[in-house]
């Protein structure tokens, strides 16, 4: 429970207020290696009020390529009040194609968070959202503790210590639940949604859990370096992706962003990649073709063999016929 998202500009749609992004681009060759398989992903607001968490299988998505991780409609804490208020999360949704990520998040946190007086900035707001792509995931504090998370700040409301929106990497984490009238910790919030006879829910991860420790309460970003931003899709774009899992998702509020996979993984799967290490030598992406001993691409290693089959040699067929010969043999 602790994490969040940034969000660009704020698109809020008259009903559900529902912020989203372009149709996502299939065409392009895919990754030659595996990508977000085993990626940890959470949010929370910065209250810590609830959270949840996605572990991303590519095998587990629906026929549109989505993956989603419904959440508990009991265990979101407003002012006391466990269960369906202002800081409700309803589910995630991931979605990898070969060019970009895809992110959906449900709740009634709407992305310019919730004005309240008992906030520093009187307003309490989403988090931010970590990537944890260390494979297996680390615990949360190991990763943060060595800047090696990704993060997107999606909200522009809240206290993160990221100047703008987008995407960043080498990221640590910090606590604002202080600022924002919070749990001290992930501890005080499970014991108080469980003292009201419900079951705090953290979607992919099951409870209890060892990847947040009890005295966690880092939901935004502390310190990252910039590397993209992210774009956001109406409810229109939404819509045309076609994803059941995402329709069945519940809330009264729709974040929903895209951001080009290769800011955190380049299209041969490596993290912070410049999508050269899987071009074969005529520059296509996971293509076979090799550099043959006679430096020709593609080439079946003959053209640079002397008679005597050796790589760039110097032997000859002589007058006679005969390799690296005199050319007497023949001769009357």
């Amino acid at each position: 429970m602790r994490h969040s998202f940034k969000s660009f500009a704020a698109f809020i749609l008259a009903s559900a207020s529902l912020h989203f992004i372009a149709p996502l681009n299939n065409a392009l060759a895919q990754a030659c290696a595996p990508v977000l398989n085993g990626a940890l992903i959470n949010v929370a607001p910065e209250c810590l009020n609830d959270s949840t968490a996605l572990t991303f299988t590519s095998a587990s998505a629906d026929a549109s390529g989505w993956q989603c991780e419904n959440e508990s409609a009991e265990d979101g804490v407003t002012f006391g009040t466990v269960g369906g208020g202002t800081f409700e999360i309803y589910g995630i949704a991931v979605k990898e194609t070969d060019l970009e990520i895809a992110i959906v998040i449900k709740s009634n946190l709407p992305i310019t968070g919730f004005s309240h007086s008992s906030a520093a900035d009187n307003n309490i707001g989403w988090g931010d959202l970590f990537f944890n792509l260390n494979f297996p995931p680390t615990d949360f504090e190991a990763a943060s503790a060595a800047n090696s998370l990704y993060a997107i700040k999606f909200a522009d409301t809240n206290d993160s210590g990221a100047a703008q929106t987008g995407v960043y990497e080498k990221v640590s984490a910090k606590s604002v639940v202080a600022e924002n009238a919070g749990f001290a910790n992930y501890l005080a919030y499970v014991n108080h949604v469980i003292s009201k006879s419900k079951i705090p829910d953290l979607g992919s991860l099951n409870h209890p859990q060892t990847y947040y420790a009890n005295d966690l309460s880092s939901t935004v970003i502390d310190q990252g370096t910039y590397i993209g931003p992210i774009t956001f899709l109406d409810s229109t774009e939404l819509a045309a992706l076609n994803s059941s899992c995402v329709a069945n998702l519940s809330g009264a509020h729709t974040i929903a962003f895209k951001f080009e996979k290769r800011l955190i993984i380049d299209e041969c799967g490596v993290l912070g990649g410049d999508g050269s290490s899987c071009r074969d030598c005529f520059g296509n992406m996971c293509g076979t073709a090799k550099m043959d001993q006679c430096g020709i691409c593609g080439g079946d290693g003959q053209s640079c063999l002397d008679c005597k089959g050796v790589p760039f040699g110097t032997a000859v067929v002589d007058q006679c016929n005969v390799c690296d010969g005199d050319g007497t043999s023949c001769l009357d």
